[in-house]
């Protein structure tokens, strides 16, 4: 809560420095407003913990390039996020694939149903990326230490290695 923390993380990655936010990181600095805008939204609750399909929005980009399929199966809590969460502002990597969801039940906020689960955003010159899968009860294709963990890293600092993907595929981090 120290003011001048705040203001140096925020210079950090504004000045073309990186943050990466997994699982809860998205769950405090509520009373913060600059930290949801720079992470992309704050947590609201978690109405599934179950088994679900997430669904790969841009296969194209470095960190879900080694993905072989476009969805995949996961037993985890899936995030549900408030403001300042919207898809103007985000590119959106994974999200809840929900055709086969109950969107009705009880905790379920988001008329809109929008479910991000990973996305990246500039932040100034810097870069921000949220990672919302954190309690996996099996291992799915983007499990640590997975080549998309590895790529996350690269694109947050701009690293632009050469990571070897799923079936042996070369992509640029």
């Amino acid at each position: 809560t120290d003011p001048d923390l705040r203001a140096s993380l925020l210079a950090f990655v504004r000045g073309g420095g990186g943050v990466i936010g997994l699982h809860a990181a998205t769950d405090g600095f509520h009373e913060w407003p600059e930290f949801g805008e720079m992470m992309g939204g704050y947590f609201v609750n978690h109405p599934w913990n179950e088994e679900v399909t997430l669904k790969i929005e841009d296969p194209g980009h470095p960190i879900t390039a080694s993905f072989s399929t476009a969805r995949y199966v996961v037993a985890d809590e899936i995030y549900q996020f408030r403001e300042p969460y919207s898809r103007d502002r985000l590119r959106v990597l994974i999200s809840l694939d929900t055709v086969d969801l109950d969107l009705e039940r009880e905790g379920v906020q988001r008329g809109d149903r929008d479910f991000a689960v990973s996305w990246i955003r500039e932040e100034g010159e810097g870069r921000a990326r949220c990672c919302a899968r954190g309690r996996p009860r099996k291992r799915g294709p983007d499990s640590s230490p997975g080549a998309p963990a590895r790529c996350g890293r690269g694109w947050w600092s701009r690293a632009g290695e050469w990571r070897k993907g799923s079936g042996g595929k070369m992509s640029r981090c």
